[in-house]
């Protein structure tokens, strides 16, 4: 048989056997009980029987005898009484061989089939112990979860104090690097070496021929060099900062140039060519400000498109004039939803106003006041002419 184990194989052959074994029997059993019964149909019985016969009473008696041979066939119900009887005890031998056969099939499987039990439940107990285990340790770092977690809780409410004074002494760091550099101008689009060997003397010779407003002033340059930083690949030219003795003059410098009606150039002269290159003068800042400039440089790109006036303030506060009032915004975000706003507010049909009259969504009739644009608040001011 296929799909048996070797076992199973033996214990069926074994019944096979022992079921073949009691049917001989049985059949044996039959024929020897009732073949005669079979091949003989009827029973050979005698009777006699005894006449007296008289002519009269005075004669003498007469007497004869008359004998008959008939045959009888035998009952039916005998016949079903033996039968059932000897089937009651074939089946009783039949049971009881087939019991003991079944019996010596499974008396291996079940020892088998025990001792598969026995080390399952072996297994079984051995896990639940495991699990038990693992559940007291679960347990255990459950509760070194929840004290790390307090912890952490407490340390971050002690360390949240620190973390506000570290960002102020952040700033104050950028502040004072930024007031040690409050005298410092950077200059950007000056041809490599156009300064010479002195540079101080080529900035003051230069400055009042850039900047008409210092000619007769006495502007005096503590120090002055490039940058030291590697040329790109578009080649140019490195960032001149130069120092100068006093802030004032800082600011007639930058103030000078902001009155320019364009930015100043300058021409010079290289293996018999001409080159000419603008010139931008710039305040030098920390790192940390410069950065925070340099991310309004888009939306103030922008602004001037629109044709509105607009400044950057210290340290990044970009401020914007628009229909007599100004405009102050720390952050590139709150600028750029203004400029959505003015676009949308320009696409649409204006209301009519009387003339030289500000729209009434721009304009504050309050020093300061917080106003809604674009459903953020940004700070207004008022400038009254």
């Amino acid at each position: 048989m296929k799909g048996t184990t070797p076992s199973c194989a033996a214990g069926f052959r074994l019944f096979r056997h022992a079921f073949l074994s009691s049917s001989a029997l049985l059949y044996s059993l039959l024929l020897s009980s009732f073949l005669p019964l079979l091949l003989t149909d009827t029973h050979t019985y005698s009777r006699v029987d005894v006449h007296l016969e008289t002519n009269s009473t005075t004669a003498p008696l007469r007497t004869y005898t008359h004998t008959e041979i008939y045959t009888l066939a035998p009952s039916n119900a005998t016949i079903l009484l033996a039968l059932q009887e000897q089937e009651d005890r074939l089946i009783k031998k039949l049971k009881l061989a087939v019991r003991k056969a079944v019996e010596d099939m499974l008396s291996g499987e079940n020892e088998t089939l025990k001792s598969m039990i026995e080390s399952t439940i072996t297994a079984v107990a051995k896990l639940g112990e495991d699990i038990t285990q693992q559940a007291e340790l679960g347990r255990k770092l459950q509760g070194r979860v929840d004290a790390s977690t307090a912890n952490m809780r407490a340390v971050k409410h002690d360390v949240g104090g620190p973390q506000k004074d570290v960002l102020k002494l952040h700033q104050k760091i950028a502040e004072m690097e930024d007031r040690s550099r409050r005298c410092n101008i950077r200059l950007v689009g000056l041809v490599e070496s156009a300064e010479g060997e002195n540079a101080i003397q080529f900035l003051q010779d230069k400055l009042p021929e850039w900047i008409p407003s210092l000619v007769g002033e006495k502007i005096k340059i503590q120090q002055a060099h490039r940058i030291y930083t590697a040329q790109d690949k578009s080649n140019r030219p490195r960032t001149l900062i130069f120092q100068l003795l006093r802030y004032q003059d800082r600011e007639k410098i930058l103030n000078g140039v902001r009155a320019l009606p364009s930015a100043p150039t300058h021409q010079a002269s290289y293996e018999g060519r001409t080159s000419t290159s603008r010139l931008m003068f710039f305040p030098d800042y920390s790192t940390e400000t410069a950065q925070k400039r340099r991310a309004f440089d888009a939306v103030r790109k922008q602004i001037a498109n629109r044709g509105l006036r607009q400044f950057l303030r210290y340290p990044a506060t970009l401020k914007v004039k628009h229909n007599g009032t100004l405009h102050f915004f720390d952050s590139v975000a709150d600028a750029e939803k203004f400029m959505s706003a003015l676009a949308r507010s320009s696409r649409s049909t204006p209301r009519p106003s009387a003339p030289n009259t500000p729209p009434r969504s721009l304009h504050l009739n309050t020093p300061q006041r917080l106003q809604l644009t674009d459903n953020h608040y940004v700070r207004s001011v008022h400038e009254s002419k």
